[in-house]
Formats: structure tokens, sequence, C-alpha cells
């Protein structure tokens, strides 16, 4: 494919997806302007994206229909030269794929490899589930229990990946934990009226009634909105922070050993560090994001769309190292990844992972890229070469 194609290509599927940063849509602006070729190719991708059969066949989710229906409706005489230009249009379809939830391939996938439907099966499978455990020892299994279950002095509902609950009576004194596994992310509704959105791999510690003070803790990534309440703060511990909040939303990341991430979307929050070597604690303002070690706490601006794109299902990145991709993979997929030389792993990607689009077509992104090959092994480990 020719270079200008390959960066076209993969830019608009970008687009499509609605996952854009400002500097990848102003590049692919001047490279449609510059090029009358290059516009006339993104203007025929836009067009078959946007088809009345593709969209209907989008709207069904049904993606294997999808690959066959565009392959057969290709003369048998005609199917060799045109593969490349299906090759490179379907990247919009997959790309739109993101929205609707469904995996779409490319036409490599028109007949998949045994192996790799075997793997995807693998990861599924892999998959544990949700676990509301209670102060009276009760383990609740949400992913399969729906609807409503009545104990520890509280009526629990179980709806759309959402976990609300209201007391009944005395209820159980001591702290229940949410866990959220590989792959899945959910939501719980406070006592106070907080929401707390969970990543995948992510666990938040909480009384099922707050006292005099709100307080929770919590290890991996989630999204919080904090009820008002003047007269209790809330307050987040994490493994190397604890924030203090009044109300207002933000974001924690503990995802990396010895390090807490604190992003604040709204309001204000102060982070402190809970040893001794730094100065004190750290005021946020909205926009801003603390980053705490043992040694410091660090102040920097961040990117919401970069951040919270995990909210959506999609983890978005920008120059990211493949060393670094790989260690969202076993988060979002239950996979373990490896690098078989140093090499690759600090080559840099942009684009975006998703939790609803094929494993397989999100790992073909990295070998439009040009750099870098994959395969699985016989214990199921993925290598990249």
């Amino acid at each position: 494919m020719d270079p200008k194609f390959r960066i076209i290509d993969q830019l608009s599927g970008l687009k499509a997806a609605g996952i854009i940063s400002p500097e990848q849509d102003e590049q692919l602006s001047e490279l449609l302007a510059s090029d009358p070729e290059a516009s006339e190719f993104n203007d025929a991708q836009v067009a078959l994206g946007q088809s009345s059969e593709i969209n209907q066949i989008i709207a069904e989710h049904d993606a294997p229909s999808m690959l066959y229906k565009v392959w057969e409706g290709i003369d048998k005489d005609n199917r060799r030269r045109k593969v490349i230009k299906i090759r490179r249009t379907l990247s919009i379809a997959a790309a739109a794929a993101i929205i609707f939830g469904i995996a779409i391939g490319g036409i490599a996938i028109l007949l998949p490899k045994k192996q790799d439907i075997n793997h995807l099966s693998a990861v599924n499978e892999a998959k544990s589930r949700i676990e509301l455990r209670l102060p009276n020892g009760q383990v609740v299994d949400l992913s399969a229990r729906q609807g409503q279950v009545n104990t520890a002095g509280a009526t629990f509902s179980n709806n759309n990946k959402t976990l609300t609950y209201t007391p009944t009576g005395a209820v159980a004194s001591g702290n229940s934990t949410l866990l959220v596994p590989i792959g899945k992310d959910y939501t719980i509704a406070l006592s106070d009226g907080t929401t707390v959105h969970l990543n995948s791999s992510t666990s938040i510690t909480f009384p099922l009634s707050f006292a005099d003070h709100r307080e929770v803790t919590i290890n991996g990534e989630a999204y919080l909105e904090v009820a008002p309440d003047a007269k209790r703060p809330f307050i987040v511990h994490l493994p190397n922070a604890s924030v203090q909040v009044l109300g207002t939303a933000f974001n924690v990341n503990t995802y990396d050993p010895g390090i807490s991430r604190v992003s604040l979307v709204s309001g204000k929050v102060i982070v402190k560090d809970p040893s001794a070597n730094t100065a004190g604690p750290v005021m946020l303002k909205p926009g801003v994001q603390a980053v705490a070690s043992n040694k410091e706490v660090l102040v920097q601006p961040f990117d919401p769309s970069y951040i919270l794109s995990w909210r959506q299902g999609i983890f978005r990145f920008q120059d990211l190292s493949l060393s670094k991709i790989c260690e969202v993979l076993p988060r979002w997929f239950g996979i373990s990844a490896v690098m078989d030389n140093d090499r690759i792993a600090n080559f840099k990607f942009s684009g975006g992972l998703s939790r609803n689009m094929s494993l397989k077509e999100q790992l073909s992104m990295f070998q439009l890229e040009g750099q870098v090959e994959y395969y699985w092994d016989k214990d199921s480990t993925l290598h990249f070469k």
C-alpha cells in the first residue's frame, strides 16, 4: 500500500470511531487539502462507510455477514485486483464497529485461522465474574445474578452493569468489597449518592452506610462523582496517596506499581502523600493531574479525552510504546503478552483499543504500521516480534 494511503486509512479510521486526536485530525486535513488523489481516496472510503447496505448490516450487528456480503458483491474475475481496495475501505467500517460494539475484521479474516478463533474463545473463558463481598462473609456473583438481592440489612439492585442499594434495617457493620475482573467495567452508587465507575482489574472497599466520615479504598482505576456534603468530606485511600473531596468528579488510577494518579475533572480535591517525604497536601484544580509516589507528588495538566476514554470502553493512546500497550492487554483481554526482542519494545503507536472490538482486528492495527508481527504460542501467550 502507498504510504500516504496507509496514513490516510489509519487516520480516517480513528476519525470515524471518534477517537482521533486534534493533532491527528489536523494532519489528516493537511494531507487531503494538499493531494487531490488522497482526497479522492478518502471520499471513496467515507462513501462506503456511509452506504445504506453497510449501515444496514452494522445495524443488525452481524459482522460475518458484512464481510461475506462485501466479498460476494465483487465479481469473481475482479476479486483479485479489488482485494487491496476492500482491505483499505473496510477500515472505516471496522472503526465504526467500536461505536456499535461488534467485531469486524479485514478481508484477511474471511476465512479465519482456527488458531485465532481458539485463542479468542480462551480469552472469553478467562474473564471471571464481578463479585460483591459483604461484611457477613457472603459473596454475590453480580455477573450471573440480575435483579434484587436482600441481604446484610439492605436490598441490592443489580441492573445494566450498575449496583444500587437501600438499607432495609440495621446494615451489617464493617466493609464490603466490589471486585471488577479483567475485561469488564462496572458502576456502583454508594449510600450517600456518590457514583463510582470502576475499570477492569479494579476493587473498591466501602461501608454499606457512612457515619461521620465517608471513606473508601480503591485499587486499579475508577471515575468518581462525589455527592456534596460539606459536613462529611469524602476521602479516597489509594496505595500511594489519599484524596479528600467535598463534591466533585475525578479519576483515580493505581495500575502502575508505586504510583497513584488523580485527575480532576470538576470541583476541588486535596491530594495527600501518606509518607513524610513531601512538603504537604496538594490542592488540584480542574484539568490538572497529581502523580503521587513514595518520594513526591508531581502536578501536571492532562487530556480528558485520553484519561477518561476507558469509560466508553476505549483505551486511547498517543505515541505510547509497545511495552506499555502490552501492560494493558492482560487487563482488557485476559491474555499474557511478551516481546521476543527488545528492539520493538520502544516502538511508538497512536490509536485505541476497544473492549467491544475483535482482538484480532486490533492486533492487525500494529501490523498495518509495518513494524511488528505477532503469533500465539501453545500456552496461549501472545508474542510480538
